[in-house]
């Protein structure tokens, strides 16, 4: 629950206040999301109001000054992400600007200026809510961890704490085995329609390779039944020795809002669910594996992509999975539209992100995974390579950097931009 005050001096009588708000939102309307707790003047009566409650964060509406000891309580009492929101009049920016400076550097806090007419205003609060749902959903997630992360991943092979309030669930990929042995192949066979709706040059690959495919992702599905998953990792080359792969079971569970991913990357999963809640949709798990000065361009590529991402208008393929030749993979064209890629790194205590737009898709080059797409940076290229966190990054469509640095500043993670 996000909870709304509107936090008035004493000395302010509530008829006048319950007016001011009235004008003040004009015809504005608060989020769903967020529940109206009404006005206060009394830490009695806000602590009547707090009490016993569950809240995932606060927007404190400072419609006067001298609320600056009601925010302290709500502050103190919770220790959760806190949306300042103050205003030119009757001295609620003096109170707002003496909260933070207090206690920005001890807890989760931020600011707002202006009134609900500012499109700044109106966005950094929409900014706040999807924060906030991120951060809900953090508090309450389990990622499952189905075998180690693969050797080639230095930076999830030396990290062993566990961010953000998740928990994380280990698993071995024996378990997928003998799922698999579980489901029939007339249980896959007959929705195969609904599972893959753009099934293309299906002559590319055996029935076989499909239908494996497919109980790979049956067993996916009850392993997050069975252990309670809101996402996982898969060590996915393990599987190669029973010669299938993971590929398309992971694209589909995303394409379902079940952010997975691939070699075990742990930096990369927890990427994969902070892109599903901000962004709205999944998110891309990809390697950078060429660069171009000349047009300040990174080419992306793998085998994983969610089919939602890839555009309708041109041909969704299914081949070989590139490093293996084995089972089948993704190959498509993801639309040209404005992306945010970013990526965890260290402890989970930096995180670089970057606007960009993608330009050109499905280049079909041999050496690279089945999906490929080149992509402009907003920033200097030569920056990007000597400030990046690792490899993997995850793409997701639209522009959710405010909402990044946003939760950066409540978790106190550096975020790395670029110029």
């Amino acid at each position: 629950m996000i909870g709304f005050f509107v936090l008035h001096s004493s000395l302010e009588k509530k008829n006048t206040i319950t007016n001011w708000k009235d004008s003040f939102y004009g015809d504005w309307n608060l989020s769903e999301e967020v529940t109206d707790l009404g006005t206060i003047n009394k830490i009695d009566q806000l602590t009547q109001l707090i009490n016993d409650k569950h809240f995932t964060s606060f927007i404190l509406l400072l419609a006067t000054g001298g609320t600056e000891q009601l925010v302290e309580l709500v502050l103190k009492r919770f220790m959760i992400p806190t949306l300042i929101w103050t205003h030119g009049d009757k001295n609620s920016l003096a109170s707002g600007l003496e909260i933070m400076g207090a206690y920005k550097k001890t807890y989760p806090l931020s600011m707002v200026y202006g009134s609900t007419v500012e499109t700044k205003v109106t966005n950094t609060i929409s900014h706040f809510i999807s924060v906030s749902r991120l951060i809900r959903k953090l508090n309450y997630s389990n990622i499952g961890f189905i075998g180690d992360p693969s050797e080639w991943l230095l930076v999830s092979q030396n990290t062993n704490s566990i961010p953000f309030n998740l928990d994380f669930t280990f698993l071995g990929t024996k378990e997928i085995y003998a799922q698999m042995k579980l489901i029939s192949d007339d249980q896959v066979e007959t929705c195969l329609a609904d599972k893959i709706p753009c099934l293309n040059n299906k002559e590319m690959i055996s029935e076989a390779d499909l239908i494996t495919s497919l109980k790979v992702y049956e067993a996916l599905k009850n392993m997050i039944e069975k252990h309670h998953l809101d996402a996982l990792t898969l060590r996915c080359f393990d599987l190669l020795s029973k010669k299938f792969t993971a590929c398309l079971a992971l694209s589909l569970l995303n394409d379902q809002g079940f952010p997975a991913g691939c070699e075990g990357d742990k930096h990369a999963i927890i990427g994969l669910l902070i892109a599903q809640i901000l962004g709205g949709k999944p998110g891309w798990m990809a390697n950078p594996s060429s660069v171009n000065d000349n047009d300040n361009t990174i080419t992306f590529a793998h085998c994983t992509v969610p089919i939602s991402m890839l555009d309708k208008d041109h041909a969704i393929n299914f081949k070989t999975h590139m490093e293996s030749d084995l089972s089948l993979a993704i190959e498509g064209s993801l639309e040209k539209k404005t992306v945010t890629i970013f990526r965890l790194g260290g402890e989970y205590d930096t995180l670089m992100a970057v606007r960009g737009e993608i330009i050109e898709s499905n280049q079909k080059n041999p050496l690279l995974c089945r999906t490929q797409a080149k992509v402009y940076i907003e920033g200097h290229l030569s920056e990007w390579l000597e400030k990046t966190c690792g490899n993997h990054q995850i793409i997701v469509y639209g522009d959710i950097i405010e909402e990044l640095k946003m939760f950066c500043s409540f978790y106190k993670v550096q975020l790395i931009e670029i110029s």
